[in-house]
């Protein structure tokens, strides 16, 4: 409604803003139900406008950084939901097994456990987060920062470092070292040394 209001976006939801630059500051994810739907309408605009001589600049947010980065604290079981026609039984079942080895106990107990903490859709979420996923892939190549027309964009405010480090060092140091620490994160689930079901408070105890 915001976007169609400001005549960024018409009716049937296509870019109608021509060359105007539309700066997303992060933080699309974990307000609200439709966070996906957000992604998905932000990826098909970034094209639209291009075309039309405009530009969608998505930014990094913390609660990006967090997903990523397997921190669920604040997503909401409709976020998880909208996932959920895409996970595999095998994949949910297999989760469940590893789930009740690491936590040791009454196997009832812990089902129970399960699926209050991980419902329907968060094994699909957390796979299309990962540096290859659908979502992941897209949100690691963002900026942190983003200057346009002398102005700064950025999540937060801007921190001292940007002064030692410059704009293009911030982004590019910043992202580096998220993708990197993305990267290893799923190499250690792929070896199941690490699980999707492990919270990220616990991995340094884990390893």
């Amino acid at each position: 409604a915001t976007l169609k209001s400001a005549k960024v976006l018409a009716e049937d939801l296509s870019w109608a803003g021509g060359k105007t630059h539309l700066v997303i500051v992060g933080d699309i994810l974990d307000r609200g139900p439709k966070s996906r739907a957000v992604m998905d309408l932000l990826m098909r605009l970034e094209g639209e406008a291009v075309a039309a001589g405009g530009l969608v600049h998505v930014l990094i947010g913390n609660h990006e950084s967090m997903i990523l980065i397997g921190d669920m604290r604040y997503t909401s079981e409709d976020e998880y939901a909208a996932f959920a026609s895409e996970e595999d039984p095998d994949e949910r079942n297999r989760g469940l097994r590893l789930f009740v080895e690491r936590q040791g106990g009454d196997p009832r107990e812990l089902r129970a456990k399960f699926n209050e903490q991980f419902p329907p859709g968060y094994f699909a979420m957390r796979r299309a987060f990962r540096p290859d996923g659908h979502y992941g892939e897209w949100l690691l190549k963002k900026n942190i920062i983003d200057v346009i027309n002398g102005t700064a964009f950025v999540h937060g405010g801007l921190s001292p470092e940007i002064a030692h480090l410059g704009l293009a060092g911030v982004n590019e140091k910043l992202q580096k070292e998220l993708v990197d620490y993305v990267k290893v994160l799923a190499t250690l689930m792929d070896a199941e040394i690490l699980l999707p079901t492990d919270s990220h408070y616990d991995i340094s105890t884990i390893l």
